[in-house]
């Protein structure tokens, strides 16, 4: 191709305006990116977000991708993030902030939307190296998710029982739910305020005063499906969204750990997680399984953030407690704050 012929192509291909477009929204902060999916393209936010993730989230920069929010509660949110809207997005206001929209568009028939689809997957992979190769990030290789898969091995095999922190241990009012917060994190308290709640609010409040609350993750050891899964998509995002008032995600470990953790612990830094660990977790329904692994799993992730610098707390439950533990801990804390 010529110059004149390659110039022409990337100035035209949606996906490379889509890369320069969120490289300068990072220049100026925005290192946030919102998606606003109509409800047909809803189910490629997932994929977007871990190809996205897993591939910028390096050395304390990359590139954050939400969805599912509460947009209505959006123009509350600290000025770091924008908004890709896909054709007509979900149909919701939007809040005031830079906004761009790709269009996706098919003649309807099975052929063409299959086309459409391989573009669209073939042309976030060029956005992500693009964005790569303008800020200078290693888009191959997930060294964070690697340090914690070490960590689970290591928990997996190791001989006893597993090594559950035991660190300014604080339960909710009924005691279903115990929250580990980590020495360093927790504010000083009096001795009548060491309920999870409260705890969980002091640190919200300590983090937010030092300017380091940019969201919130909600991550929940287990099957995305079920009671506890759909508690905590919806207690999670109103927690985050409308009480914090920042962008959030809940997600679902061990599946997410394989894509999202690695910018969770490597990423962006500004970020209050709270990983929700079950103790006794669903039998399979032939055979044998241990849940040592999951355990060893979920206490890989946390070490490995913490070996990061990254607030990380871990909440503790019983299966059939669980969905009304973890709201009565999130109300609890929003109580205070």
């Amino acid at each position: 191709m010529s110059e004149a012929e390659r110039r022409t192509l990337v100035e035209t291909d949606p996906f490379a305006q889509l890369a320069a477009w969120l490289t300068v929204q990072g220049g100026r902060g925005r290192d946030m990116l919102v998606l606003d999916l109509p409800a047909r393209w809803a189910p490629l936010a997932p994929w977007v977000e871990q190809v996205v993730e897993e591939s910028l989230g390096k050395e304390g920069r990359g590139l954050l991708v939400f969805h599912d929010q509460d947009l209505t509660s959006a123009s509350a949110w600290p000025d770091r993030f924008c908004i890709l809207r896909v054709n007509e997005g979900s149909g919701g206001g939007l809040p005031d902030r830079p906004l761009a929209v790709l269009h996706l568009d098919s003649a309807g028939d099975s052929a063409s939307c299959a086309t459409v689809c391989a573009r669209c997957f073939a042309g976030w992979n060029l956005t992500v190296a693009l964005v790569g190769y303008l800020e200078g990030i290693t888009f191959a290789g997930q060294p964070a998710v690697e340090r914690y898969k070490s960590y689970a091995r290591q928990l997996r095999d190791a001989d006893g029982g597993l090594p559950y922190p035991t660190d300014d241990l604080s339960s909710t009012d009924s005691g279903r739910l115990e929250l580990f917060s980590g020495a360093a994190l927790v504010p000083e308290l009096d001795g009548e305020s060491r309920g999870a709640g409260s705890v969980l609010a002091a640190i919200v409040m300590s983090l937010e005063g030092d300017g380091k609350l940019g969201y919130f993750d909600l991550t929940v050891n287990g099957e995305s499906a079920g009671p506890l899964w759909e508690t905590a998509r919806q207690a999670g995002t109103m927690f985050g969204n409308r009480v914090l008032e920042r962008p959030t995600k809940v997600r679902s470990g061990p599946r997410d750990y394989h894509s999202t953790e690695q910018s969770e612990t490597a990423g962006p830094p500004d970020l209050l997680s709270v990983r929700v660990l079950v103790r006794d977790p669903e039998q399979v329904m032939s055979g044998d399984y241990s849940s040592r692994f999951l355990h060893a799993q979920a206490l890989g992730t946390l070490f490995a953030m913490r070996d990061a610098g990254r607030p990380v707390l871990l909440a503790t439950v019983n299966r059939a407690d669980a969905p009304a533990a973890l709201v009565e801990l999130l109300e609890a804390a929003a109580s205070r704050l």
